[in-house]
């Protein structure tokens, strides 16, 4: 399997590329979301979007080489990444009270699905946004797999297309089965 993991200028990207590489002997390439587009559609067959600044609006070519791949592709999308693939199909952005930033609540899985494969249906999940998308806000298509214990949506799938996203981040230490979702993500 060939993983493109997009690097859209975070840190954390590295801490993904370690669950990526703890996941087995996968081939990986890492990508700045501004030069998504000289990328060859035969050189990857996974898509894995890594958290970031800002709006995904503002990340590059993020927006584009969604559009351009997501019918083909399967993709993984963790915090900005969740924020693209939603905003990709209309949901509107809102943003927190207070940013969560490093903070750890439950996640309650909400919907049997591969991704939580043999995990319970709670555990500890670690947060580092500002934004969030209200359940009336969220696109057509999708299912919601996960909410945290404040309500807040934090994982779906499309129903049609190979599309998944977290809101928290699975590479956090905060996150108790991180691991375990990457490599979930990646055996799908």
């Amino acid at each position: 399997m060939s993983l493109l993991i997009i690097d859209n200028y975070d840190s954390f990207t590295y801490n993904l590329v370690q669950s990526v590489e703890q996941a087995g002997n996968i081939d990986f390439q890492v990508v700045k979301n501004d030069r998504l587009m000289k990328i060859s559609s035969g050189s990857f067959e996974k898509v894995l979007i890594s958290p970031g600044p800002g709006v995904a609006e503002e990340a590059g070519d993020l927006m584009k080489f969604i559009a351009a791949f997501y019918k083909t592709k399967s993709f993984f999308g963790v915090c900005l990444g969740f924020e693209a693939l939603l905003s990709f199909f209309g949901a509107r952005l809102s943003l927190l009270p207070a940013p969560l930033h490093g903070i750890q609540n439950k996640g309650l899985v909400m919907k049997n699905d591969r991704l939580f494969k043999n995990m319970p249906v709670s555990f500890d999940i670690g947060h580092y946004h500002s934004w969030y998308v209200k359940e009336n806000d969220f696109p057509v298509g999708f299912d919601i797999l996960m909410k945290d214990e404040a309500g807040r949506i934090m994982a779906f799938r499309h129903r049609k297309f190979l599309l998944y996203g977290v809101q928290f981040h699975p590479e956090s230490y905060m996150t108790t089965l991180g691991d375990e979702i990457i490599k979930n993500w990646l055996e799908m």
